[in-house]
């Protein structure tokens, strides 16, 4: 009887600190539990509500009234433009406009490479007459989207793989590990932590990580060829319009971190990279070589925001999503600004 009682007493002692448990997590915020589970289905938890103001160009940015001449910038680029993740006052562009004080007209989409840009500057040039044209560059993924091949292959990964990017996850209830109770907050956690180990191919390395393999094989070299190409496609075309042409790299989520941590935090989601070498400031030199031999004005972000993140200890990337946070645009604003401001 005795042994029945304590058995007893263990099994509604577990009970009570399950509760408990689960009680304490459903206190916390898919941000503090590090995923959302909604649809039957686990994601990386939402760090920012989305903006969606567009202006008649489909860009996030203000209105712009063009029938005067003024010294404007032109900012093209991708998502880190378009930067959907913040405010519209807390832009890059808008932030640019304010350290500089001057109308800045900014346009990027999602997914945009070089020959994109150039297009929108082929589109929007003549009548935006820019003083200054502004390729802000995400040499972490535009090198591969410069090149078809790379980018088809690029684009059949982000559909494939479950962490396309570190802190991205995406994965249904059926293929989590140990999910017995589906409603219960604190099986979901433990879950979502054993799929982080369980779920993960030993083999997998994102393609666009190879921009930084030391080692560049023949497509990568082409994938450089045509980034060169379309730069240089888009000087001549701002300087076709009376524009000084500008290039300026920004900061990545694990390259703001310095060539060792940001290494590591790239072998702890995907371990296969510890089997080849890899240079998280080579695409950095690949570009400023360019710019130096073409005579094109370039600034690399990362440098800089690395150096004001240890600073201040101020996260300027979202933790989960990657882009620019409200921290990292004003920064980088600051740094484009100045830079511009010491150009001959």
């Amino acid at each position: 009887m005795r042994a029945v009682s304590t058995l007893g007493l263990l099994v509604v002692s577990l009970a009570s600190v399950l509760a408990l448990a689960e009680g304490v997590t459903r206190l916390l915020s898919p941000l503090q539990l590090g995923f959302q589970f909604d649809g039957e289905v686990f994601s990386s938890p939402a760090e920012f509500e989305i903006d969606s103001q567009r202006n008649r160009w489909g860009c996030h940015d203000v209105e712009h009234d063009l029938s005067q001449p003024a010294d404007r910038i032109l900012l093209l680029g991708d998502s880190y433009v378009d930067a959907h993740s913040v405010p519209l006052a807390a832009t890059l562009g808008r932030r640019l406009a304010e350290y500089t004080q001057r109308e800045v007209v900014a346009c990027g989409m999602a997914g945009m490479g070089q020959r994109e840009e150039l297009n929108v500057l082929q589109k929007l040039g003549p009548d935006v007459a820019p003083s200054v044209v502004v390729t802000l560059m995400l040499l972490f993924n535009d090198v591969a989207d410069n090149y078809p091949p790379l980018r088809s292959e690029s684009r059949r990964q982000w559909k494939e793989m479950r962490r396309f990017r570190p802190g991205w996850v995406r994965f249904s209830a059926d293929e989590a590990p140990f999910l017995l109770v589906r409603g219960s907050r604190l099986n979901q956690l433990v879950s979502h932590r054993a799929a982080g180990f369980l779920l993960r191919s030993p083999d997998e390395i994102p393609l666009d990580y190879f921009v930084y393999a030391s080692e560049v094989d023949e497509r990568w070299e082409e994938a450089w060829q045509a980034t060169e190409e379309l730069l240089l496609l888009t000087r001549d075309r701002a300087e076709a319009l009376g524009a000084r042409y500008v290039i300026v790299s920004a900061s990545t989520p694990h390259g703001i971190l310095g060539a060792a941590a940001g290494r590591q935090a790239l072998l702890s989601t995907y371990p296969a990279m510890a089997s080849r070498d890899w240079d998280l400031d080579l695409p950095d030199r690949r570009v400023a070589e360019i710019a130096r031999a073409d005579g094109i004005p370039f600034l690399a972000l990362e440098p800089l925001l690395r150096s004001r993140q240890r600073e201040t200890g101020q996260r300027l990337h979202w933790k989960y999503d990657g882009h620019w946070n409200e921290a990292g645009n004003d920064e980088a604003a600051r740094a484009i600004a100045a830079f511009l401001r010491e150009l001959p």
